[in-house]
């Protein structure tokens, strides 16, 4: 190809691309319900998103309407932008939401900087999932990257469903990034996620719940997507789009008062400063208390884990879990947590055994769902096992062996909580007379693949140089897209990073 032809192509690519991220930008989407054809009926809606403009922006971002008895409107506008920007979107919003949706007494409009609607029923404190709709980016990442940055944008969209819930009343707002690193590059991940704060906490984490799962049903590997419900919305990218909210004030100016007024004023103030002033002194107090409190128990745990170590006396773990005992802490979870997910360990939520013991399946408080290895106290090697694989899992990362999401060991549990893998193990389909026929020789090959990369980032990419030596059918997870993920590390074995050989004092590996 001509040089000529070359720079062409890529500057036609250039302006494609300017022209699709500037209509994006000013996008409006409008869905309609319920007609109707009064006048008078028409006039209140009028009415009431009117009254909305100069209120949003001071009112904290969000406002809804009781300029009309018959109709409530509300407006939404995005945590990071200034008040300019959001009364702007609001005014925007309003004429072409009458436009476009001239007969109807339910309708919505979002746009890139707010959110605005209107109802002839209650939606004030009210979830709404009557519709929803999504934007998403053309683009997509390589084959080989998607399940990698899937993984990593379901991780982030957890955290920030967790963050924007706990929201005040005010703003229910969650931003953040991640880094991928998979086939050589390195992608950030950007995501922002907000509810309107008249949702209670579960309102809130159920809607962001359910554009999450939207976004993994239309946008499986797409490098940007939005997913926009009336309560809230979901936008991510692999560019940094939002800025660091908040921007809008959560409360108007104050105005100065009248000099008559002066007096009062004081004698008004002043004991409302010192009653605040006690009451901070005493928040701080409890405060320094409970974290004095919480750190007595972290550092109980953390001891507790250490000793663990020091009976087992195995140098090459010790020395692994020396390099960063620090995030064992980060990685604990307490005991009531997973009884609480798993259902206090029922029998129902049972998906496998071993060994090691029981795996249940369970459900975080926001709403991810786990695998539960618990240890048997029966178990001959399980202590063994559960340092093992605590301390090698969780510093080893890649897309072929399965994530370890943390531990727990408190009141003589030891547990160790895993992703949850829907397709259970290679075994469940090369032993089954009927399941083994899903697999073709395209998923064998692709299995194949899988557990060779896994190895070969074990024994030669990992900074520690790992010795599975329980390899084996039931030990080859299964992911939804049928990706294999090398899972159980209980007997395995660091080697040195030049080392090739290595003694053993007793038999390994398990049938």
């Amino acid at each position: 190809m001509k040089p000529k032809s070359i720079v062409l192509i890529l500057l036609t690519t250039i302006i494609n691309f300017n022209l699709t991220v500037s209509q994006s930008s000013d996008f409006g989407i409008y869905k309609c319900k319920n007609n109707t054809n009064t006048n008078v009926f028409k006039q209140d809606i009028t009415k009431s998103l009117t009254s909305l403009t100069g209120h949003v922006a001071s009112h904290g971002g969000f406002y809804n309407s009781t300029a009309s008895t018959r109709v409530t409107s509300t407006a939404l506008c995005r945590g990071d932008i200034g008040p300019d920007e959001c009364e702007k979107c609001v005014k925007t919003a309003i004429p072409s939401l009458l436009r476009n949706c001239p007969n109807h007494a339910e309708a919505a409009a979002w746009y890139s900087d707010c959110i605005v609607r209107f109802s002839h029923g209650e939606i004030v404190g009210v979830l709404d999932t009557w519709t929803f709709d999504k934007l998403y980016n053309s683009a997509s990442v390589d084959k080989g990257e998607v399940s990698e940055f899937s993984e990593a944008l379901s991780e982030l969209t957890v955290k920030l469903t967790a963050l924007a819930a706990n929201g005040g009343s005010v703003r229910k707002l969650g931003f953040g990034n991640v880094t991928v690193v998979g086939s050589g590059l390195v992608r950030t991940i950007y995501a922002m996620m907000q509810c309107t704060p008249d949702l209670s906490k579960e309102m809130c984490r159920k809607c962001l719940f359910n554009a999450s799962e939207e976004i993994g049903k239309c946008c499986r590997g797409r490098v940007a997507a939005r997913v926009f419900y009336p309560n809230c919305f979901l936008r991510y990218s692999n560019e940094h789009f939002y800025n660091d909210p908040p921007l809008i004030s959560s409360s108007g100016e104050a105005k100065s008062g009248k000099k008559n007024n002066t007096t009062r004023t004081i004698y008004v103030v002043v004991p409302v400063i010192c009653g605040s002033l006690g009451l901070i002194v005493i928040g701080v107090l409890l405060y320094l208390m409970k974290k004095r409190r919480n750190g007595s128990l972290s550092k109980e745990k953390t001891t507790s884990f250490s000793s663990l170590l020091d009976e087992q006396k195995q140098t090459s773990m010790k020395d692994a879990a020396g390099m960063e005992i620090a995030t064992v802490q980060n990685l604990q979870y307490d005991l009531k947590t997973i009884e609480v997910a798993t259902n206090c360990f029922s029998p129902k939520n049972t998906i496998g055994k071993g060994g090691f013991g029981l795996v249940y399946k369970g459900v975080l408080p926001n709403g991810q769902e786990v695998a539960v290895k618990r240890l048997s106290e029966t178990s001959g090697q399980g202590v063994q096992e559960f340092v093992n694989e605590a301390v090698l899992v969780a510093k080893l990362q890649h897309r072929n062996l399965v994530r370890l999401l943390g531990f727990c060991h408190e009141s003589k549990e030891k547990i160790l909580i895993y992703e949850y893998v829907p397709n259970k193990s290679l075994d469940y389909f090369l032993f089954n007379s009927v399941k083994h026929g899903h697999l073709d020789w395209a998923k064998r090959w692709k299995i194949i693949g899988g557990v060779t990369r896994g190895m070969l980032y074990l024994h030669e990419d990992s900074r520690l140089r790992i010795i599975h030596r329980d390899l084996k059918a039931s030990n080859i997870l299964l992911d939804q897209d049928m990706n294999a993920k090398i899972s159980d590390f209980g007997l395995a074995r660091i080697f040195g990073v030049d080392q090739t050989l290595g003694n053993t004092n007793k038999i390994a590996g398990t049938l």
